[in-house]
């Protein structure tokens, strides 16, 4: 499950990364800094969009 590997890689748990895609936590600088170096990525605008649980770039990424 690609959330479950994302939590994973980020060093939280499936529950933290859920929290925080729906918006009821938020991300620190450090798992955004190592979520875009998983997902090959510079832009640091998708984690201030405000609906993150729309994050249609996980499903477009090999996330392993």
């Amino acid at each position: 499950h690609n959330l479950k590997t994302f939590a994973y890689a980020l060093g939280i748990t499936q529950q933290a990364l859920s929290a925080k895609l729906s918006g009821r936590s938020d991300f620190t600088l450090k798992e955004i800094v190592k979520a875009c170096n998983i997902l090959g990525t510079s832009d640091v605008t998708i984690f201030f969009e405000p609906k993150l649980h729309n994050l249609h770039f996980l499903n477009d990424k090999a996330v392993s």
